[in-house]
């Protein structure tokens, strides 16, 4: 009996019980409306539940500019968001600088029992307005569940936010199970369980899909390292594959570049006819150009809408201009480059702390302990994982694809919400880089061939459970002091 229960006691297993258990706990512990940009995110769900794919102009008068990109939106909700917005904006009684709470927990009742009926008015969301259907679809599934059963406005949240945390679970689920054979899947274990990385997974956000896809593209391919032989990669490794490889680009089109990684999976590893194994990837990867050309072209007249939601807020709104701006950035290189360093430099420590974990609009930052026991956890995974060989051209990839990736955040940005050769780059936070995070990965995996001479069986079985250990403790410490600091 007690055999046959440690056999079940998988990587794949033992993350779908933590993932559900803390994801869960975010879903349910959030305020309506208090992730990470969930307004808008919410505002673009509601949208294509109800069967508009493309975002329309706007006259929002509760915006600043009374003007913007968006859609229909019940005017019951849309009173919400106006008081939710004022609630982690203002916090009128609160005098802890930087720490946002709930100030009446009453509200939020009285807001879950709203009807999402009745009359609606536009809704300005600007920001998120540019994101596919795809960034979406688990959120929307659970929005049109609760439109079929006439559920009120926290029933239907709630279910929008279990949807995407049911897809990131089964794709990670996926990930995990296919490097069953191999150590190196508890790197992927710590990732996936990041507090950052699992409380996005559990608002309505569009980086759920965006975050899971990349990780299944760079899982794969390690896969595809430690399986050389005919046919590594199972047929349903390579199909994943090659969709993640494909649909990554329109989920949020900064993370493009990391699709290409898939051109150094060694074609002996793809589970296709040997006379299309080395044309395959190139394929996947133009058809995923070819998806990101398609939606850019049909969403070309947003290129400016994120301007709309900061006007009023930051002084130069009005001048923000892309076009503009890439004209200033040819023409002065340098200045750019010195820009982003500049930005680079004053900004390192918030990045570096949003990325492993800040939560939401609570700008409630994890404890330290959460990330000593995160960070502790990935590099133990790493060092003891397995050893892989490499040629420079896959290392060359691998990096490009680091620096473009990273530098595409700062570009994004500098285009569509700084200031024509402003001397900062505006509205960079850290958990932008939990995608590029997953390529750091494969560049730390394969370029560094030093790992901890680990061959009793015992010993690695002590190492997988302080993996564990340390991943669960970064999660329960997060999750109490979320409790306690929000809902105090």
């Amino acid at each position: 009996m007690l055999s046959r229960l440690k056999a079940r006691i998988t990587a794949s297993n033992l993350f779908v019980l933590i993932a559900v258990i803390f994801g869960g706990f975010f879903i349910f512990a959030t305020p309506l409306l208090w992730g990470a940009d969930e307004t808008s995110h919410t505002g673009r769900v509601y949208q294509l539940s109800h069967g508009e794919i493309f975002a329309r102009e706007v006259h929002d008068n509760d915006s600043y500019s009374a003007y913007g990109f968006g859609g229909d939106f019940p005017e019951s909700i849309k009173k919400i968001v106006n008081y939710v917005n004022y609630d982690f904006n203002a916090n009128g009684h609160q005098d802890v600088p930087g720490i946002k709470w709930v100030d009446i927990p009453a509200d939020y009742k009285k807001f879950s029992e709203t009807a999402l009926s009745g009359q609606t008015v536009d809704y300005n969301f600007s920001n998120t307005a540019i994101y596919s259907p795809l960034s979406y679809a688990p959120s929307v599934i659970g929005f049109l569940i609760a439109r079929a059963f006439d559920l009120n406005f926290g029933p239907t949240l709630y279910l929008g936010r279990s949807f995407n945390l049911l897809v990131y679970i089964a794709l990670f689920a996926f990930l995990l199970y296919s490097l069953r054979h191999f150590k190196v899947k508890w790197v992927f274990f710590v990732l996936a369980l990041l507090p950052s990385s699992l409380y996005q997974a559990s608002t309505v956000s569009a980086d759920p899909i965006t975050i899971a896809l990349s990780f299944l593209i760079v899982g794969l391919i390690v896969k595809s390292f430690l399986t050389k032989k005919i046919g590594g990669l199972t047929r349903l490794d390579t199909i994943i594959l090659a969709l993640s490889a494909i649909l990554l680009p329109i989920t949020k089109p900064t993370y493009i570049f990391i699709s290409f990684l898939t051109l150094i999976v060694p074609k002996q590893s793809i589970s296709v006819p040997k006379k299309y194994a080395r044309l395959f990837m190139p394929v996947v990867v133009g058809l995923g150009v070819l998806l990101y050309a398609v939606w850019q072209l049909k969403t070309g007249y947003l290129t400016n809408a994120s301007k709309w939601i900061i006007a009023g807020v930051v002084p130069w709104w009005q001048t923000i201009d892309s076009a503009a701006q890439v004209s200033y950035v040819l023409h002065h290189p340098i200045e750019f480059i010195k820009t982003f360093l500049r930005t680079l430099l004053i900004g390192d420590n918030n990045y570096f702390n949003g990325l492993f974990g800040r939560l939401g609009f609570t700008n409630l930052q994890v404890p330290a302990l959460s990330i000593v026991a995160t960070i502790s956890a990935f590099f133990l995974a790493v060092f003891t994982s397995e050893t892989f060989q490499r040629t420079k051209r896959q290392l060359f990839i691998i990096a490009a694809v680091f620096f473009l990736s990273f530098g595409a955040i700062f570009g994004a940005l500098y285009l569509t919400i700084s200031d024509v050769g402003q001397l900062t780059i505006e509205g960079v936070q850290g958990r932008y880089f939990i995608p590029v995070l997953a390529v750091f990965t494969l560049f730390l995996l394969i370029a560094i061939n030093l790992r901890f001479d680990i061959r009793s069986v015992k010993t690695y079985s002590s190492v997988k459970k302080a993996v564990v250990i340390f991943a669960v403790i970064g999660l329960l410490v997060t999750a109490l002091k979320f409790l306690y600091v929000i809902w105090g």
